[in-house]
C-alpha cells in the first residue's frame, strides 16, 4: 500500500511541471482568458495547483486520495481558498465543467486502458475553444508496460499522434530514459510530453 503522505511530503518541493509552465506562458504571451478556469487531475502534493492559483486562476482540483485534500489545504493562503474547489474522486466518474486549461501531470496514463478514449474525449469536450491541455502519457516502451501494471495506459507515437485530432499540438517531447520513481525505485520511462490547444468545437473521433 502506498503512503500517500509521505510521498506528498516527498514530493512537495517539486517545481510545477515544466508542461503547466509552458502552458502559462503561452496563455499569457495571446493573452489571458477571461474566465480563467482550469482542471488539475490527480494534484497529489499539489505544487501544480499552487502555480495556478498564485497565477490568478480558478481551479477544480480532483484527485482520488483524501489525503491529498487534506495535504493541498494545509498548503494554501485563506485568500486562495475561495478560487479553488476540490474533489475527492476517481476522475474518470467526475463531470467537469467548460474551461479554459485542463492540467494533467502524470495522471492520465492511470485511467484504465478501456475507458481511456470515451473519457479523452470527454475531457476535450469539456476544453473552451482557444482552451488547452498539458500533461504527460506513457509510451509503449515504459517499464511498467512490460509488467503488466494494471489500471494503466500505453500509447504508441501514432495513437498519441491521433489523439490530437482537432488540436494545435504546441509543445511535444519524447523521452526514453532510466530514472527513478518518486520512491527511488529504479525505471525505464517512456513518456510523451505535450502541451496543445483546442482550435474549435469538434470532438475528437478517436
Amino acid at each position: 500500500m502506498t503512503d500517500w503522505l509521505e510521498y506528498y511530503r516527498i514530493t512537495s518541493n517539486r517545481a510545477p511541471r515544466d508542461t503547466l509552465l509552458q502552458c502559462l506562458k503561452l496563455f499569457k504571451k495571446e493573452g489571458e482568458p477571461n474566465n480563467k478556469s482550469a482542471i488539475d487531475l490527480g494534484f497529489g502534493s499539489g505544487n501544480d495547483t499552487l502555480e495556478l492559483l498564485n497565477n490568478n486562476w480558478n481551479v477544480l482540483a480532483v484527485d482520488s486520495e483524501e489525503n491529498a485534500s487534506k495535504f493541498l489545504l494545509s498548503r494554501i493562503s485563506n485568500s486562495h481558498q475561495e478560487k479553488l474547489q476540490i474533489i475527492t474522486s476517481g476522475f474518470e466518474n467526475v463531470t467537469y465543467p467548460k474551461s479554459s486549461l485542463i492540467n494533467a501531470s502524470y495522471s492520465l496514463p492511470f485511467c484504465k486502458s478501456e475507458n481511456f478514449k470515451d473519457f479523452w474525449s470527454k475531457l476535450i469536450e469539456s476544453l473552451v475553444p482557444g482552451g488547452r491541455i498539458c500533461g504527460q502519457l506513457f509510451g509503449i516502451e515504459d517499464q511498467w508496460n512490460k509488467e503488466n501494471r494494471e489500471n494503466t495506459t500505453f500509447l504508441s507515437l501514432e495513437e498519441f499522434n491521433k489523439l490530437f485530432k482537432g488540436l494545435e499540438l504546441e509543445f511535444f517531447k519524447e523521452v526514453k530514459e532510466d530514472g527513478k520513481t518518486a520512491s527511488g525505485i529504479d525505471k525505464f520511462w517512456h513518456i510523451f510530453h505535450f502541451v496543445a490547444k483546442k482550435r474549435s468545437e469538434e470532438i475528437n473521433q478517436i
